[in-house]
């Protein structure tokens, strides 16, 4: 395999013997002037480009995450609203705190040229996507898999986490 290029995928059952393999170019996609370009070095250059924001947002995301499960509890059990307007109040406080982080801090280079509001808007209407999906999924994680409401949000959360990264990077904090 070597001298064809490419790198072997596979493995080998408890017994020794192979189960799957396959070689696999080393080269995939063009590079703008009509070479292939290495697929390590396109999987490092995507990489490279979220280097600096994706740590930043997960900060900001476990300290929203945070302030949600902690809202939900209180507004549920201390003044005995739904569990699910429990949610849907606590993710828009938590909106609100993810923004000014995110604003200030893990995008703080993508402002220039873009004004607060029209960034908030931007961050806004993809956090009511969000927070109306997590609330779906709140609902039916507690109501059909019968989970307890504050491990529901939880994974609510985590379903959408890399969505709302992808798309506030692409469209709320775009590059200028």
């Amino acid at each position: 395999m070597g001298d064809a290029g490419g790198y072997f995928v596979g493995w080998i059952d408890q017994m020794g013997k192979k189960k799957y393999s396959a070689q696999v170019p080393k080269t995939a996609g063009l590079n703008g002037i009509g070479r292939e370009m290495p697929i390590k070095r396109k999987l490092l250059q995507a990489v490279g480009k979220h280097s600096a924001t994706f740590p930043k947002f997960v900060s900001v995301g476990i300290s929203s995450t945070i302030l949600t499960l902690a809202l939900l509890y209180i507004f549920k059990e201390f003044f005995g609203i739904y569990y699910v307007l429990s949610g849907l109040l606590s993710g828009q406080i938590s909106i609100i705190w993810a923004f000014m982080w995110h604003d200030n801090w893990t995008w703080r280079d993508r402002r220039k040229g873009r004004p607060l509001l029209a960034r908030f808007a931007a961050f806004e209407g993809i956090y009511i996507f969000t927070n109306f999906a997590n609330s779906l999924l709140l609902y039916a994680f507690t109501e059909y898999l019968l989970l307890p409401y504050l491990l529901s949000m939880l994974l609510a959360i985590g379903v959408t986490f890399l969505f709302n990264y992808f798309m506030h990077s692409k469209i709320t904090f775009k590059g200028v």
